[in-house]
């Protein structure tokens, strides 16, 4: 009994010790690569486009909305939908904008 105790407790400490050196080696990695002048720029880039997308998907479903209704007559098409999966679409860029965006020093 004695035996199963220690070694599963051997073996919880040496995944410990695994999963924190593996998560260390991936943060220095993501630091080192992350400082790259390139991939500084893409971040940059693609933060902008998340949010500028964000911005055009929160408004256009509502502006394309009014401009059908006011060139036909047809019956009222229910919005909820396209309201519910605008704004999920919208949060989603959003978050991934400010996740993409880069810190920036002050001289820059």
């Amino acid at each position: 009994m004695i035996y199963g105790y220690v070694f599963t407790k051997r073996k919880i400490r040496e995944f410990r010790l695994w999963l924190w050196w593996n998560l260390l080696g991936v943060r220095i990695l993501f630091r080192r690569v992350g400082k790259v002048p390139t991939v500084r720029a893409t971040r940059k880039i693609l933060s902008e486009f998340c949010a500028e997308a964000a911005v055009l998907i929160a408004v256009f479903p509502y502006l394309d909305f009014l401009i059908e209704n006011y060139r036909t007559s047809q019956p009222k098409i229910d919005m909820g939908p396209v309201k519910r999966l605008s704004a999920m679409i919208c949060v989603i860029s959003l978050i991934m904008s400010i996740f993409l965006a880069v810190k920036t020093d002050e001289k820059e």
